[in-house]
């Protein structure tokens, strides 16, 4: 019996380890780690390559850094591993059913060569990338106290970055910039971060904290071939941590000066083999540098004459508290080795702050943007949806106090594939679809409210190719269609990346992008201003789709007035005498009666057009020739041909230098008034009066009249008399630019980075029909940083300069110039002894209290100073060795050991790694 039972047990086991090993027949099996750790390296992507370099088979390791190829012919295989971090590895000549394979994976210097994802869509190192790309890491960003993601791109190379106070932040590379950036594209995680119907990066909208950023690229130039609209100067990319790659829970305390006060958490963890969770949140509050608007100042003392309430006054009634809170959370499930799901959902919340836009002053109030996100990566096959949406709260503009209502969304998809053809072409394509849906309660859009959404497709091809082993030639073509102007528009990329060695490459690429009309431009229709005692408003426009129109069949230009009996809608002769009762009437209410006058007509008192000066706020003599019909809007186009190096030197040094040359088409020149006003003439007036009065009389009475504007020389479209502020379009420009950055790890402590900047104008002046176009951005801009880090003793320290040349701005209401300015900050952080997972900063901006302005409008800014408690608590031994290595919370790649080594494990020193 017994017999029978071990025969019984011999069976089985005999029948298990046949199943398994046949299980294993068509399988490549192994485990990755990091060279000087011995720890698990996660998330590390392995292909196994046949004849041909055709990708058979792809997996990723799990949190255990364990891998598993299936589904493989007999055949010998060349296995590839790649890991954003470390470099790459190739093991040749590997058949299924090998032994457990066992890959050490070595860490690169991420700050000489980083690896990078927004250049093409696909993971390569900067070198490799057709673009001029800039990386900031993990480190950094672990080391700075930044109030909003953006602050950690202040020194980024070709950033031209302009603070208006503590969180509120504009932002562009190579051209123009506004109030609120909107030129370079903005991404999270492939996602859209700009606000929806706006299309403003708003930095203190963003719902993620330093903590939760794995690293920040930005893209300097067109990309457009791949990304699309809007994207005519670049991309930047945040992109935060995987749960799976990050676990652990960390939390940062700021204090500082002008009450600043700033709270983060962050908590991610593994459940299983396949799920990971990660939550984080920051709750930031702080009195901001104080700035009085005349404007916003003149109408309310105005209002206030008029019997308006002080104490429940909007306009002008400016809070400088800031206080904003962000909250994040994700989910990760990994049902297969070559499978990933992520959800996301995230929002940010100013309940209070001051922004400049290109109206003026805004009182930020409960602001909130939220958003969902879905993304699923199978093999190279990757899909996203996103959902953002907007509630502008109580926000009113602070020199109207009209509220701006903003209850907008976003939807939007991409499906992006990569395949292999042979081995020396690379092959991605993708279409991305976008619907835009504003909702501004008739504030932001008006009388456009109910015909404002928009969608937007795109399909995209690019296409890498090695010429040779030392050669790549890049090409790319995208289509997109927006269904509001009509058109289609092609972009195409070209690019030749020569690689001497391994360690340098030089590239000249060209680029034909484009910026398409936003709904702002298409569907702005909003009151920014008014007349003290005059029923105009000042009022910003977007171009209908056919444009703007003047009618001339009224016996010559036609205008309304708001003070025509028909009506202000109805047209009339531009001829200013038509109104004298208005005057009269005027008049009467100041106390001086003139109605015992006759009234004159055209014969005997001439008429003058006169537009708004929006710099001077008077009104510029204009002529009836000038008074032209505005087309509708189009596309900026640029065609941008760019040369550019990067190398590293003896592995210590990396110098980027890009010289690029931009043409650009139907550029949208500044806000300027469409509509002139109707005014009488002084001389022929003052000629007149004086038929009936003294001289002098006549002279000061006609003074006074021919300074109201009796109407207004209004387009069809406009339907009232408000003078319509719009923005030209048309003519081009040409645009020089370098860019030239250097980064030296002088020893294992110190290192010396350093950047400097130029383009060939900051304004161009008579730009055919557009006018003058202000770029708004210094034409010399350049930043020094020395750093100092002692992992061994957990210290560090870091002295940054920047400066730029003075420049003029332009932003819609918004003008003046900003003079050239110097600055400095400084930071030291210590790692204590007795607690490694606790680090203590002190930190100061503009250390020499340089007090400047950064645009025009804003605030003059000074020194800063705020101490930073961080504390981490990682989830392994190793873990707590990254800590030490590199500043708590900052070693994103390590997970940890098995269990049982978690005792045991030493963390090397120094001179051992």
């Amino acid at each position: 019996m017994a017999a029978l039972r071990i025969s019984s047990v011999c069976s089985i086991l005999f029948l298990l380890l046949s199943g398994q090993l046949t299980g294993q027949a068509d399988a490549i099996t192994g485990a990755v780690t990091d060279s000087a750790t011995g720890s698990p390296v996660a998330g590390a992507r392995i292909e196994a390559l046949g004849a041909g370099g055709v990708v058979a088979a792809a997996a990723r390791t799990d949190f255990r850094g364990r891998f598993r190829l299936t589904g493989l012919a007999a055949q010998r295989y060349t296995i590839v591993f790649t890991r954003l971090g470390y470099a790459r590895r190739r093991v040749e000549d590997i058949a299924p059913g090998a032994p457990r394979l066992v890959i050490a994976m070595v860490s690169v210097a991420v700050g000489i060569d980083p690896l990078v994802v927004s250049a093409s869509r696909v993971e390569q190192t900067s070198l490799e990338a057709p673009a001029s790309v800039s990386v900031v890491a993990r480190r950094d960003i672990d080391e700075a106290t930044a109030f909003t993601p953006l602050d950690h791109v202040r020194t980024v190379t070709g950033i031209d970055f302009a603070s208006k106070g503590l969180t509120q932040h504009t932002y562009a590379v190579r051209g123009g910039r506004g109030a609120n950036s909107a030129v370079l594209l903005t991404l999270m995680d492939h996602r859209y971060a700009a606000i929806p119907s706006l299309r403003l990066n708003v930095p203190y909208l963003l719902p993620t904290t330093s903590d939760d950023i794995e690293r920040i690229e930005v893209i300097r130039g067109p990309a457009a071939a791949l990304y699309g609209p809007n994207s005519a100067r670049g991309v930047l990319h945040i992109i935060t941590r995987s749960p799976f790659e990050s676990q652990g829970t960390s939390i940062s305390l700021v204090g500082g000066e002008r009450s600043l006060f700033q709270g983060s958490l962050r908590h991610a963890r593994v459940l299983g083999n396949r799920l990971g969770f990660k939550i984080s949140g920051e709750y930031f509050r702080a009195n901001d540098w104080e700035f009085v608007d005349s404007v916003e100042a003149r109408n309310r003392d105005l209002a206030i004459q008029k019997g308006a309430d002080p104490d429940t006054l909007l306009v002008g009634n400016r809070d400088f508290g800031i206080e904003r809170a962000v909250g994040q959370a994700r989910l990760d499930w990994r049902p297969g080795d070559n499978t990933s799901v992520m959800l996301t959902g995230g929002l940010a919340q100013a309940m209070n702050t001051i922004d400049l836009t290109g109206v003026g002053g805004t009182q930020v109030r409960d602001w909130r943007s939220q958003y969902l996100q879905a993304q699923v990566r199978h093999g190279r096959l990757f899909a996203n949806v996103i959902y953002n949406t907007s509630d502008a709260g109580d926000t009113y503009q602070l020199r109207t106090g009209e509220p701006i209502v903003d209850n907008s969304g976003v939807l939007a998809a991409q499906l992006q594939h990569r395949t292999q053809v042979a081995t020396r072409h690379d092959l991605l394509y993708g279409v991305d679809f976008r619907r835009t849906i504003p909702r501004t309660g008739r504030t932001i859009h008006g009388r456009n409210e109910d015909d404002d959404e928009l969608n937007e497709i795109g399909a995209y091809v690019h296409s890498t190719t090695a010429l040779s082993p030392k050669v790549d030639l890049v090409g790319a073509l995208r289509l997109d269609y927006h269904d509001r102007i009509n058109d289609l528009a092609i972009s195409p990329r070209a690019a030749l990346v020569f690689k001497p060695s391994p360690s340098h490459a030089l590239r000249l690429t060209y680029n034909r992008a484009y910026n398409s009309p936003d709904p702002q431009d298409l569907f702005i229709d909003l009151v920014v201003d008014s007349f003290p005692g005059l029923p105009y408003g000042v009022r910003w426009r977007g171009t209908p789709k056919h444009g703007f129109n003047f009618r001339r069949d009224c016996g010559g230009l036609c205008m309304r007035s708001p003070f025509n009996p028909a009506g202000s809608q109805a047209f009339l002769l531009a001829d200013a005498t038509l109104m004298w009762p208005a005057v009269v009437a005027l008049l009467q209410a100041q106390g001086v009666d003139i109605s015992t006058l006759p009234a004159p007509d055209a014969t005997q008192v001439g008429t003058a057009l006169r537009a708004l000066n929006l710099s001077t706020g008077d009104f510029d003599q204009v002529t009836t020739a000038e008074v032209a019909d505005i087309e509708a809007d189009r596309r900026t186009m640029s065609n941008v041909f760019e040369l550019g190096y990067k190398g590293v030197i003896e592995g210590r040094i990396l110098v980027g230098v890009d010289v690029y040359l931009t043409r650009v088409t139907d550029e949208f020149g500044e806000l300027f008034a469409a509509t002139p006003n109707v005014f009488l003439d002084q001389a022929t007036l003052e000629q007149y009066l004086g038929n009936f009065l003294p001289a002098a009389q006549a002279a000061q009475l006609a003074d006074e009249i021919t300074r109201i504007p009796l109407g207004t020389v209004s387009p069809k479209e406009a339907g009232d008399a408000d003078i319509v502020l719009v923005q030209r379009q048309g003519s081009a420009y040409t645009l020089w630019g370098a860019d030239f950055s250097i980064t030296a790890e002088a020893t294992p402590e110190f290192s010396v980075r350093g950047t400097y900047s130029w383009t060939s104008r900051d304004s161009i002046t008579s730009l055919g029909t557009v006018g003058d176009v202000i770029l708004s951005v210094p034409k010399h801009k350049g930043s020094v940083a020395l750093g100092y880090r002692n992992d061994d003793v957990g210290f560090s320290a870091n002295v940054r300069g920047r400066a730029v040349s003075t420049f003029p701005v332009a932003s819609g209401v918004l003008r003046g110039q900003v003079t050239s300015y110097a600055l400095f900050d400084a930071s030291v952080g210590y790692r204590l002894p007795w607690a490694p997972h606790v680090r203590v900063s002190l930190n100061a901006q503009n250390i020499f209290d340089n007090r400047h302005q950064e645009f025009a409008g804003a605030p003059e800014l000074g020194r800063l100073l705020t101490t930073r408690l961080h504390v981490t608590f990682l989830a392994t031994a190793v873990g707590r060795c990254a800590a030490q290595r590199w500043g708590a919370g900052t070693y994103s790649r390590v997970l940890g050991p098995t269990a049982g080594s978690r005792t045991s494990y030493q963390c090397p020193k120094q001179s051992e790694r």
